[in-house]
C-alpha cells in the first residue's frame, strides 16, 4: 500500500501531529538552548542547545530501556535521562550522562565527559554511547543512575582521553559521525570517512579492541566508496535486530538492506531503498515516495522501516519489509504529502531531522535537529 496513509497495523499516519516535545516549551518553538520562554539562553535539565558545540543541534538515536529514556543533547556535550517517556512539553530530565551535572558543561574529553554524544544503544545490561567529536564509543558496564558517571571501556581509541581521527585500522575510526547498533551480542559502528561499518562479534571489554568484520570495504585498511551493493560511501545510521540489517548512506541517498546478517567482510546487501539501480549506484536525490535526499538515520521493528530523510525535512515509513530495490514508502511525517519538502517549526513539521527511535511499536521519537527538539509521536 502506497497511498500516503497508514493501514490499521501501521499506527502512524501521513502528516500527523506530534504529541509532545522535549527541549522546547511548545510545538511551535525551535530555538537553540531555550529556557522555556521561547528565547535563546538558559542551561538546565530541560533545555536542548549548543553551548558546548556551537551551531550543533541534537543528533542521533534516542533509547528507551530499563524504564528510562535517553536522548542525546549533542550541542551541550551530554545525554539527558528521563525516568519515563514524557507526556507533556518541556519535561525536566532526572540527570545527565557525559557531564558532572545538568547546569554546567566541559569539553575536556575523559571517561565521564562526552563531547558530542549521538547514538545510544544497549544489550539490556550495558549502555553504549557514541561520542562523535571524540571519535569513539563509550561502554558503561551498568546503566548510570546519576550524573558524572564514568565509562568502563572505550571503542575506537586506546584510552578514554584520546580523540585521534583519520586512522584506518581494525580498532580505530577515521571519522565517526554517528551510527551505532547493538543486537545479537554484536556491536556495529559506522565510520563515515572510512566509508564502512565496523562489526564486533561481542561488546568489547578492553579499550581499543579490534573489530571482526567491516562492511562497505574489502578489508580494514581500504577507504573510499565502491559503486555497488558491496560498498557505501558515507555510512551513517545503522539498525539491526541481530538478523536483518539496515545501513544509511547519506551522500548517495540510499538505505542498504540485508535480509540476513552478514558473515564476511565486504558482503553485499540484498537491495537498496532510494533507488532501483543495484549496480551503477547513481547519486540521485529527490522526493516523492521512493527517493531520498541526504537520509541520516533508520530504525525498524523487523517489519516496518523508518528513515529520517533529512534533506527533505521528513520521515518516511515503509509498512512492510521491502522485497525489491526502490520500493515506495507508505507514510510520511513532517510533510502533509510525499511532494512536500519544506522545513517547518510546527506540531506537524520538521527541520533537518537526524535521528529516530521506535518505542514498543507504539511511539516514535524523532530528533528534530534544526529545531533543537525531540518530537514524540503516539501511534493512532
Amino acid at each position: 500500500m502506497n497511498s500516503g496513509s497508514s493501514s490499521s497495523s501501521t499506527g502512524f499516519t501521513t502528516g500527523q501531529e506530534a504529541s509532545a516535545v522535549i527541549g522546547q516549551n511548545n510545538l511551535t518553538t525551535g530555538v537553540s538552548n531555550n529556557d522555556g520562554s521561547g528565547t535563546a539562553g538558559g542551561f538546565s535539565l530541560s533545555t536542548i542547545g549548543d553551548d558546548c558545540n556551537s551551531g550543533t543541534g541534537p543528533k542521533g538515536t534516542p533509547l528507551f530501556s530499563n524504564g528510562k529514556l535517553f536522548v542525546p543533547d549533542t550541542g551541550n556535550c551530554r545525554t539527558l535521562v528521563f525516568n519515563s517517556v514524557p507526556t507533556s512539553n518541556y519535561p525536566t530530565a532526572s540527570f545527565v550522562i557525559g557531564q558532572t551535572n545538568g547546569t554546567s558543561w566541559s569539553n575536556t574529553v575523559s571517561a565521564s565527559v562526552s563531547t558530542g554524544p549521538v547514538d545510544i544503544a544497549t544489550d539490556g545490561t550495558k549502555l553504549l554511547i557514541s561520542d562523535q567529536t571524540a571519535n569513539r564509543v563509550l561502554v558503561y558496564n551498568t546503566f548510570p543512575t546519576a550524573s558524572n558517571a564514568s565509562a568502563n571501556v572505550v571503542i575506537g581509541q586506546t584510552n578514554t582521553t584520546n580523540t585521534a581521527s583519520n586512522s584506518t585500522s581494525r580498532s580505530t575510526f577515521r571519522q565517526h559521525k554517528g551510527g551505532l547498533a547493538v543486537a545479537g551480542g554484536k556491536v556495529l559502528v559506522s565510520d563515515y570517512d572510512r566509508c564502512g561499518v565496523l562489526i564486533w562479534n561481542s561488546i568489547p571489554t578492553a579499550d581499543g579492541a579490534n573489530a571482526d568484520l567491516v562492511l562497505g570495504q574489502a578489508n580494514f585498511t581500504n577507504t573510499g566508496g565502491m559503486l555497488s551493493l558491496e560498498g557505501c560511501l558515507t555510512s551513517r545510521g545503522v539498525w539491526t535486530d541481530g538478523t536483518k540489517l539496515l545501513v544509511v548512506d547519506s551522500l548517495y541517498h540510499k538505505v542498504f538492506v540485508w535480509n540476513t546478517f552478514p558473515t564476511s567482510t565486504g558482503q553485499a546487501a540484498d537491495l537498496v531503498l532510494g533507488s532501483d539501480d543495484l549496480d551503477t549506484y547513481p547519486a540521485i536525490s529527490g522526493s516523492g515516495n521512493n527517493l531520498l535526499n541526504g537520509p541520516t538515520y533508520v530504525t525498524s521493528d523487523g517489519t516496518r522501516i523508518f528513515v529520517t530523510d533529512s534533506g527533505n525535512n521528513r520521515v518516511l515509513i515503509w509498512n512492510s519489509w521491502p522485497t525489491v530495490s526502490g520500493a515506495a514508502a507508505d507514510v510520511v511525517l513532517g510533510q502533509s504529502s510525499f511532494s512536500g519538502t519544506s522545513a517547518n517549526t510546527t506540531a506537524t513539521g520538521l527541520k533537518n531531522p537526524q535521528g529516530i527511535a521506535l518505542i514498543d511499536s507504539k511511539q516514535l521519537i524523532v530528533t528534530d535537529t534544526g529545531n533543537y527538539r525531540y518530537l514524540i509521536y503516539n501511534a493512532k
